[in-house]
């Protein structure tokens, strides 16, 4: 399954976990800066903010810079305003100012949009090395990944539903948890990419995480994943009731 590991964090324990990272994104970010246009790819976003990395060439963004323009997103787009937080080379952290744009997010971020963009990222030719626990894996860019992880004989062992900066997990064990992500960062090896988060579990389950997830694995489409998981997906959030 992914890496664990434990730390603490003042009084909080903090659950680290390790998950294949995608490399690529057709969320994007157009800004308008000095009347120039430059596109970003969206690493990752919330209703609060989001991360950005510069596609081409550079960019003089500074902390504290405003910065406005469009996210697209294939058929969809939204208009955004926001702050620069912080700066790292090609990569941009990025609050945004406006209720209004936290609004628009909350449309622009909706399940229909979100299992629009999903791929079945374990059917295709990635040209990186999966776990090979790893049974499914479906994404739909910056906003939201499902991992499905197995055991050595086949059978399902539990899934992690990424959604922003939350997740709902089902783990052996330890049953049906949800949580926030407060941080994540990349770890680079020879033969793939991944990306460590930090999982901090809630005290009891958040039902409205809950009900977001229930949302999208009804619609799923058909073609992306077994039946056999879609119906482990289905009983472990609730949605069908155990045979």
């Amino acid at each position: 399954m992914d890496h664990l590991s434990l730390v603490k964090s003042g009084t909080e324990v903090l659950e680290k976990r390790t998950f294949p990272r995608f490399p690529f994104s057709f969320l994007t970010f157009k800004a308008l800066h000095n009347d120039e246009n430059r596109v970003f790819a969206v690493r990752d976003i919330n209703y609060q903010g989001m991360q950005l990395t510069l596609k081409n060439g550079g960019h003089q963004y500074r902390v504290g810079d405003p910065l406005t323009g469009a996210l697209h997103w294939k058929k969809v787009s939204t208009n955004v305003e926001g702050k620069v937080v912080w700066v790292k080379g090609e990569r941009l952290g990025v609050s945004f100012e406006e209720t209004k744009t936290q609004e628009d997010l909350k449309s622009f971020l909706c399940v229909d949009n979100i299992v629009a963009s999903f791929r079945p990222l374990h059917k295709e030719e990635l040209g990186i090395e999966l776990p090979s626990n790893l049974m499914c894996w479906l994404q739909a860019d910056g906003p939201m990944e499902i991992f499905v992880w197995r055991h050595t004989d086949g059978e399902i062992s539990g899934f992690h539903i990424i959604l922003m900066d939350t997740f709902i997990e089902y783990v052996d064990g330890k049953g049906l948890r949800s949580g926030v992500i407060p941080a994540s960062r990349d770890v680079e090896t020879p033969l793939n990419s991944e990306e460590e988060f930090e999982f901090l579990v809630d005290e009891k389950l958040d039902q409205d995480k809950l009900n977001f997830a229930r949302e999208i694995i009804k619609n799923i489409p058909e073609n992306f994943c077994s039946d056999k998981t879609r119906d482990f997906l289905s009983l472990k959030v609730g949605l069908h009731a155990a045979p």
